[in-house]
């Protein structure tokens, strides 16, 4: 069942990228997305797409990935939501 929260948490998720991120392009000119790539009884798949002002597969990519990351983990924590560990 889709909870009413979901979607909250798109916006979530690209406001607190964009608010802790400055690194991220969000003045229009490169996509900043959050949005539902599928979902079921027990997990919802997410895509996040940012643009950044740096070289892929530099140390400073990798450093500033990471600071997405965390940046959708804290959003997921403001919306009193939480990541599933799936076992294979």
């Amino acid at each position: 069942r889709m909870d009413p929260n979901h979607p909250d948490l798109m916006e979530a998720i690209k406001i607190e990228i964009a608010a802790s991120c400055p690194f991220v392009v969000t003045d229009g000119s490169k996509p900043l997305r959050a949005y539902f790539h599928n979902y079921s009884d027990q997990c919802l798949d997410v895509i996040v797409d940012v643009r950044m002002g740096v070289t892929p597969s530099t140390s400073s990519y990798h450093h500033y990935r990471q600071e997405v990351l965390m940046a959708i983990g804290r959003a997921v924590k403001f919306k009193q939501m939480s990541f599933v560990v799936l076992e294979y």
